[in-house]
């Protein structure tokens, strides 16, 4: 790989490989600059990497100052090239910027770090406005849209009551939510903005970066709000209070309306409940990456039966009074 690195994209330097659970992922400290190498899996779809591509830069005209990675051309000006021999034949190879700052789950939480969290993700949603490729329309498991699909995957979670459990809120989601998402407003979405895809600057308020485009999808907007508030939920008794924060900061600046507000419990829970399935299925896939893939895997749990002893109608009037101009209809944010 360093050969590649330092022929097509012109660095050189220390190479150490970092966590992931799905593409590979390397820093490089070249010349005192840090740089991520992207290596995908073999096989990948190259119409993934375009669209991811086109996003970035969309982002980079729509919103330059949002704190989203800068790729670095290859010496023949392309954003990633793909090698036709060798050990990385046929492997997709980008380069990115390094982006400063701590990682959200390492940053002490607090109500105004939160909203400034759904108030970037809002932005992001401007800035992705109007973006569209077929790619993003592809199939990905963590989609919530597509949770009836991890039916078959929960049969790695044990033990049996706690499949069940995760089973029969598939089957409500199925019922009593799912039939309404194709009425909502829909556009190109990150639709991963956990505390790993996230960093926080020095003064622990302001983000500093904006990771990991790789779940990127055409989806209900609301679900990009949900998947957000699920990883602002916290370790207490009542776990909803703090994701609420995020909500009210993304409602600030992007308005939800009443029925995508109203939906925004049993997204959470949906976007929970394929937090405890799908790690423990790739984890059954990837043994020697468990310990990395199951790092959440009990406080999921715990904050998902959390959720499900509060009624879903309270945590939607929460969420209202916090988002108060919701009355009226949903316009451009």
């Amino acid at each position: 790989m360093a050969g590649v690195v330092s022929r097509e994209f012109g660095l050189r330097g220390t190479i150490r490989r970092l966590d992931g659970e799905v593409d590979e992922t390397f820093r490089i400290d070249a010349g005192g600059t840090p740089f991520l190498i992207k290596l995908a899996q073999a096989g990948e779809a190259e119409e993934a990497v375009r669209f991811q591509t086109g996003l970035l830069l969309q982002v980079q005209l729509a919103a330059p100052d949002l704190p989203v990675p800068r790729l670095r051309p290859a010496a023949n000006g392309a954003h990633y090239l793909m090698p036709p021999s060798g050990p990385l034949a046929g492997r997709i190879i980008r380069v990115i910027s390094f982006l400063p700052g701590q990682p959200l789950r390492t940053v002490r939480s607090t109500r105004p770090l939160r909203e400034q969290v759904g108030r970037n993700l809002a932005l992001l949603g401007r800035a992705l406005r109007g973006h569209d490729h077929p790619a993003a329309h592809r199939y990905l498991v963590w989609d919530i849209q597509h949770l009836a699909s991890l039916r078959p995957m929960a049969s790695a979670v044990d033990p049996p009551d706690r499949r069940q459990v995760l089973l029969g809120q598939i089957d409500r989601f199925e019922n009593t939510t799912a039939p309404v998402l194709s009425r909502l407003r829909a556009q190109v979405v990150h639709n991963d903005f956990n505390s790993d895809n996230i960093l926080v600057a020095p003064d622990g308020v302001t983000v500093s970066g904006i990771l990991d485009f790789g779940d990127a999808s055409y989806i209900p907007l609301v679900n990009d709000v949900a998947v957000m508030a699920a990883y602002q939920l916290s370790d207490e008794q009542d776990p909803a209070a703090t994701a609420i924060d995020a909500i009210a900061g993304y409602h600030a600046v992007t308005e939800l309306s009443t029925d995508e507000l109203a939906l925004l419990p049993r997204l959470i829970i949906a976007r929970m409940v394929a937090r405890v399935i799908v790690p423990e299925w790739r984890a059954k896939q990837s043994p020697a990456n468990r310990r990395y893939l199951l790092r959440d895997a009990a406080r999921a749990w715990t904050q998902l039966n959390r959720l499900l002893a509060i009624p879903d109608e309270l945590i939607g009037q929460r969420i209202m009074n916090a988002c108060p101009t919701g009355a009226r209809n949903a316009r451009p944010g």
